[in-house]
């Protein structure tokens, strides 16, 4: 399962960051930044995907959680949306960081 999370936040970053960069204004450093982050998260999703017997696996479900919260508020927010994504970003970055806390703490799933 989390293979599969990290192949499509993977590829769905770089769809964002062409997207991004052919259709938006100087392509907008808020959604620049989300595209970052996904990408970097979809790698280490990946990682954990291989290594599951050496961290936590679910800190992938963690940061998926918080790409969706983060990246995506910072998408809808440089595309012009509603006030309300705003408080979106800052309680996805809370929820990336809560996935890097988590990661050495080994369990089974």
């Amino acid at each position: 399962m989390l293979l599969w999370l990290a192949a499509l936040l993977g590829a769905s970053g770089v769809i964002a960051g062409a997207i991004g960069s052919h259709v938006l204004e100087s392509g907008s450093s808020a959604f620049q930044i989300g595209v970052r982050y996904q990408l970097i998260h979809a790698i280490v999703i990946f990682i954990i995907a291989l290594v599951p017997e050496r961290v936590n696996p679910w800190s992938g479900y963690i940061f998926s959680t918080g790409i969706v919260l983060f990246s995506g508020s910072l998408y809808g927010i440089a595309w012009g949306g509603p006030a309300w994504l705003g408080p979106l970003t800052p309680l996805g970055g809370v929820v990336l960081v809560s996935g890097w806390l988590l990661l050495p703490w080994k369990q089974k799933v």
